[in-house]
């Protein structure tokens, strides 16, 4: 859809809080406005394209209740096994009672998540791929359980406590039982409730509904003998991912960063590059 100049008038003119010049980290506005940086022959500011499906509504925060939010971790769940995950969930992510706004979000086949797309890849590099995918799927069960806790330290008093959690208690995994204690492999183990690369995105069936499921098999992530990883992985992953990426030759493969603050020894070479 592309918004005309007499459309987008009407919207400032009904909503002047709205800003449409583009700027992610400004939105609110700014003197140097992305839009007005990349204008065209005639002058003008860029067309602004979007697609609507439907108009909803943002609840007020303090009104939502445990229902709702069941099902939002419902959904969190199904988005998942259709592949869908580093979703940012949050309170203002919920638009008529369900999650919106997926710009950030990571949907199969990605290059963090695929490795098959890359046949030049490490053994190496597949497993820091394969901890990155694992860190950004759990962390969306950990930004839920961090949403219910920023929102009964606001409301609780009023409204009364959401018991809603991801993981019992909001504290990441839980412990394992005590039987699982004896095995030492065992005891430095995360897992989370969705493995998203189990979504068969090479099927090429039209016209049928993936089949979704209820209780589908948890994803049990082994840190070796690296307590401080398991750590990690129970608190949150995105704030300080492990990899970032490079572009060589068609093909993206991962470098290590951050590698003094690393709670994993990851050291690879991209070939043809120097590491």
């Amino acid at each position: 859809m592309l918004l005309d100049e007499d459309n987008e008038r009407t919207i400032y003119s009904r909503f002047p809080e709205t800003s449409f010049n583009g700027d992610f980290d400004n939105c609110a506005g700014s003197d140097d406005e992305v839009r007005r940086r990349f204008v065209g022959p005639d002058g003008r500011p860029p067309p602004i394209r979007g697609v609507v499906k439907e108009l909803g509504i943002q609840p007020d925060e303090s009104e939502l209740q445990s229902a709702l939010l069941t099902k939002i971790l419902d959904d969190l769940r199904l988005l998942q096994q259709l592949g869908i995950m580093s979703i940012d969930v949050a309170t203002r992510q919920i638009i008529s009672g369900k999650l919106c706004d997926f710009s950030t979000a990571i949907t199969i086949p990605h290059f963090i998540t695929t490795p098959e797309l890359n046949p030049s890849l490490t053994p190496e590099m597949r497993a820091a791929m394969e901890l990155e995918t694992f860190g950004l799927t759990n962390d969306d069960y950990l930004n839920f359980d961090n949403m219910i806790y920023s929102w009964n330290n606001k409301y609780a008093k009023e409204k009364g406590p959401i018991a809603v959690r991801a993981y019992p208690g909001g504290n990441g995994t839980p412990p394992l039982r005590r039987y699982e204690l004896r095995n030492p492999v065992a005891r430095e183990r995360v897992f989370t409730y969705v493995d998203p690369r189990r979504y068969n995105w090479k099927r090429r069936t039209k016209g049928t509904s993936a089949r979704l499921r209820a209780k589908p098999p948890i994803w049990v992530y082994h840190c070796g003998d690296s307590p401080s990883l398991l750590r990690r992985l129970r608190c949150r992953y995105q704030s300080s991912g492990l990899l970032s990426w490079e572009y060589k030759d068609g093909l993206i493969f991962p470098r290590p960063k951050n590698l003094r603050s690393r709670t994993v020894d990851v050291k690879f070479i991209i070939p043809g590059c120097e590491a």
